[in-house]
């Protein structure tokens, strides 16, 4: 099933998440988070209720920040 990660491609831990998904098997839908006053930001905001990235979606599943990505992943893909 596809997922949808919001994060911003210059943070190594957002490359990290995406290497973890991909090795999973995980197809990935990723959205990049320019700018920190973007509407796309304003929305990962509103779904995730959380100002942190990177926000994955996953099977209805909202997951935020790498370490919680990492362990959903372990247990879940």
């Amino acid at each position: 099933m596809e997922a949808t990660l919001f994060g911003e491609t210059k943070d190594a831990e957002t490359k990290k998440i995406l290497d973890i998904l991909k090795d999973s098997g995980v197809r990935v839908y990723f959205e990049e988070i320019k700018h920190i006053d973007s509407p796309l930001m304003d929305a990962a905001n509103v779904l995730s209720n959380s100002k942190e990235l990177p926000v994955l979606f996953h099977k209805g599943v909202c997951i935020v920040g790498a370490k919680a990505i990492r362990e959903y992943s372990r247990q879940v893909l």
